[in-house]
């Protein structure tokens, strides 16, 4: 039986096309941040920039991923690595808004202070999913894990996880791990230890995971309301389905 699909199709089109045109206007807007250095502008864009940083070796490392250099995947996986919780940081800047919210008294600036924080996190939901793309790559390509692709993704947002506690209540950058390796340590093993940052490390665990697997979920579903009806019959004698 032929279904008419082009109205998903559509629709799909549409939310993708906006929430590009939302993402890279944020990304405008941090940009300009940095460089103007406007007074009224209360979120944090010294993270955000981080955050394009940590994008770049993303790239850098899904480009060497196509390549047999060892050498070149070592060097921009760890790269990559070592930066992957400055984009999942941005996260945690939520935690000033209530501060600033009580600070600012008339409801113009309180609305001005939610659409910053507004194109903060929506920046961030985006650099988080495409800074994950690694790992997924990374899976498929070794048979032993591609077989519990799920756990293995599971386990890779909860060492983000990790990675966002220590830098945010440990006060553990990326750089830090170069100039004083064993702060770094002892910051790592105290994470273990304390209930607290276990307890928020597992939090964020989940959130990420909610994230990610709702995207997965979305991506999965437009993938195949792009199918025409032949080819969705096709797919289906395919799978059994």
């Amino acid at each position: 039986m032929n279904v008419d699909q082009s109205k998903p199709v559509e629709d799909t089109t549409w939310w993708f096309f906006f929430s590009m045109v939302f993402f890279l206007l944020a990304v405008c807007f941090l940009l300009w941040g940095s460089w103007a250095k406007p007074p009224w502008m209360s979120i944090s864009v010294a993270n955000g920039d981080v955050a394009l940083l940590s994008a770049g070796f993303t790239y850098l490392f899904l480009c060497f991923l196509r390549i047999k250099s060892r050498v070149a995947k070592c060097i921009f996986g760890f790269l990559w690595l070592l930066f992957l919780p400055n984009v999942a940081y941005l996260f945690t800047d939520l935690g000033h808004l209530p501060a600033q919210w009580n600070q600012t008294a008339t409801a113009s600036g309180r609305m001005l202070l939610l659409v910053q924080y507004l194109l903060l996190e929506w920046f961030a939901i985006i650099m988080f999913l495409y800074t994950l793309l690694p790992f997924e790559k990374m899976i498929d390509q070794l048979s032993a894990f591609k077989k519990r692709k799920v756990l293995w993704l599971i386990l890779s947002n909860f060492f983000v996880a990790y990675g966002t506690v220590l830098g945010r209540f440990e006060h553990i950058n990326s750089w830090i791990l170069f100039i004083n390796p064993l702060t770094v340590l002892r910051s790592a093993m105290h994470m273990f230890v304390s209930f607290d940052l276990l307890g928020l490390t597992i939090f964020f665990g989940l959130l990420f995971n909610c994230i990610s697997f709702l995207w997965r979920t979305m991506k999965h579903r437009t993938r195949e309301t792009k199918l025409s009806p032949g080819a969705m019959e096709a797919h289906q004698e395919t799978t059994g389905g």
